[in-house]
C-alpha cells in the first residue's frame, strides 16, 4: 500500500552524440531528439476495485484499497455510504484509477505535426496499461497520429524508432515513445487505457489476457498551431538508426554470439518459472525464504540463459541490477504474428510482462561486472508479498579477482558497441 506514497522518476541523460553516430543511419534521429519538446506521464495507478474470488481461495491475487482500509479501521476510505465526505472514490466507484503527474487526466498541449518524446511510467503495486491514441469523439484509433518507440526500461531496441500500434506497460515498467497528431487548431484526441475485447484484438491481436489492464481515459491531447519558424516536422524512417550499446545489453542473438565466437560462453540454467501454490504464489518452484539456499546464479563472463521462462502473461518479471534481452516469444495467440509491434526478438527489459501468446518466452543475460546478491520477483508487488521472490547471485568466476567495488574482472563473451 506504500508503493505510491512520494513516487517519481530519476531521469538520466544520455549523450545522442555518443550512441547516435552517422555511420550507423542516426543523424535524423539524433537531430530530432535535440530539438523536439520531451513530456514525463508519470502514471499512478490506484486499485479500489474489489474482485470476489473463486470460493474456497484467499484474494491475495487481486488485494485493493478498499480491503486494506478495512482492515485497517481507516475512516478516509471506504465508507458504504457514497455521499459521505470521508469516500474517497472507493465504493462509490469500485473501480481502478491512474493519475498523471498527480492530476486527473490532463491535458497535453502538441503542435500540428511535430514531433514530441514522451517518457511513460507505470507506477503502482499491480496492473497494467495499453495504451493508445484515439479520436476524442469516435474513440477509434487516430490515424492522425503516429507513435514510434525510442525504448524500453531505459535501453534502446536494436534498430530505433520503431513504429507501433500501440503502448504496452505492466507494473514498474518504463519506455519511451516519440508521438504526433496532425489536425486543426482545437483538435482533440485522447490517450487512453482500453482492456475491452475489442482493443486487443485490434491492438495485440489476441484474445482477453490476464494482464490485470486498467481501463480509463489517460490524459487529452490538443492539438495548437504550429509556430511561425517550424511548420510540420520531417518524418522518421521506421528502424533507421542503429545505436551503439554497452556490454550489458549487448545483441546476444544467436547470429552475433556466432559472430563474435561466444557461443561457447552460452550457459542454460535452472528455469525460474512463476507459479501458485495453495498457499501464495512461487519462484522456480518455491516460495521466497531469506536467506535463499538456492540462489538463482548468474555468472559474470557468461551469457545466461533462461529457457521455456514460464507465467509471463500473468506476471512482470523484474529482475535487478542487469536487464535482459528477449530471444524467443511465445507463439501468438492470433494471426500468427505479434501485432503492434510493441514485442520484438532482441529487445532488452529489466519489467516484462507480454499480454499474448501461449508456451514460453526465452531469455538471456549477459551481466555487467559488479558481483553480489539482488532480487528477482514478480512485479505485481501483491505476488511479490505472498512468495514470487527469489534471491539472485552474480558470481564472479573462479581465478578472476574482484575490486573493493565489487567490480569483477571478467571478460564479457559479447563486447558492447560502445567504447567510451
Amino acid at each position: 500500500m506504500q508503493s505510491m506514497g512520494g513516487q517519481g522518476p530519476i531521469v538520466v541523460e544520455d549523450d545522442l552524440d555518443a550512441w547516435l553516430k552517422d555511420d550507423n543511419g542516426c543523424a535524423d534521429v539524433r537531430a530530432a531528439l535535440s530539438t523536439m519538446p520531451t513530456r514525463d506521464v508519470f502514471m499512478s495507478v490506484y486499485n479500489f476495485m474489489q474482485v470476489v474470488p473463486p470460493e474456497g481461495e484467499t484474494p491475495w491475487y487481486d488485494a485493493n484499497y478498499q480491503e486494506v482500509s478495512q482492515a485497517g479501521g481507516s475512516t478516509l476510505c471506504c465508507s458504504a455510504d457514497e455521499n459521505s465526505p470521508s469516500v474517497f472514490l472507493g465504493n462509490s466507484t469500485n473501480s481502478q484509477l491512474i493519475f498523471v503527474n498527480g492530476g486527473w487526466q490532463p491535458v497535453i498541449d502538441m503542435k500540428d505535426g511535430q514531433w514530441q518524446r514522451w517518457r511513460l511510467y507505470l507506477a503502482g503495486y499491480t496492473g497494467s496499461v495499453l495504451l493508445s491514441v484515439v479520436d476524442a469523439g469516435t474513440q477509434e484509433v487516430a490515424e492522425a497520429c503516429e507513435l514510434m518507440l525510442l525504448s524500453k526500461d531505459g535501453v534502446y531496441p536494436q534498430q530505433i524508432p520503431r513504429a507501433v500500434g500501440y503502448g504496452f506497460l505492466s507494473s514498474g515498467a518504463r519506455a519511451e515513445v516519440l508521438v504526433r497528431c496532425s489536425g486543426d487548431p482545437g483538435t482533440a484526441f485522447d490517450l487512453v487505457s482500453r482492456n475491452t475485447t475489442e482493443a486487443y484484438l485490434q491492438t495485440i491481436g489476441a484474445a482477453l489476457p490476464a494482464a490485470k489492464i486498467v481501463s480509463q481515459k489517460v490524459a487529452s491531447i490538443v492539438v495548437e498551431t504550429s509556430d511561425d519558424s517550424g511548420g510540420k516536422d520531417a518524418a522518421l524512417v521506421d528502424k533507421q538508426c542503429t545505436p551503439l550499446r554497452p556490454a550489458y545489453a549487448a545483441d546476444l542473438r544467436n547470429e552475433n554470439l556466432v559472430e563474435q565466437n561466444a557461443v561457447g560462453a552460452l550457459v542454460a540454467d535452472l528455469v525460474p518459472n512463476f507459479d501458485r501454490d495453495p498457499d501464495g504464489c512461487t519462484m522456480g518452484g518455491k516460495p521466497f525464504e531469506f536467506p535463499d539456499p538456492e540462489p538463482f546464479v548468474m555468472r559474470i563472463g557468461s551469457v545466461t540463459q533462461w529457457v521455456n521462462m514460464g507465467g509471463l502473461i500473468a506476471h512482470p518479471l523484474h529482475v535487478h541490477i542487469n536487464p535482459f534481452m528477449i530471444t524467443e516469444l511465445p507463439k501468438p495467440i492470433a494471426n500468427g504474428t505479434y501485432t503492434g509491434n510493441w514485442f520484438e526478438v532482441g529487445d532488452y527489459h529489466d519489467t516484462l510482462l507480454i499480454p499474448q501468446g501461449t508456451g514460453k518466452t526465452q531469455l538471456r543475460f549477459q551481466p555487467g561486472p559488479y558481483s553480489g546478491f539482488s532480487v528477482t520477483h514478480c512485479h505485481f508487488l501483491n505476488h511479490e508479498d505472498v512468495g514470487c521472490m527469489r534471491m539472485v547471485e552474480w558470481r564472479c568466476p573462479d581465478g578472476n579477482e574482484v575490486s573493493e567495488r565489487g567490480e569483477c574482472g571478467a571478460r564479457m563473451p559479447v563486447p558492447g558497441t560502445f567504447e567510451g
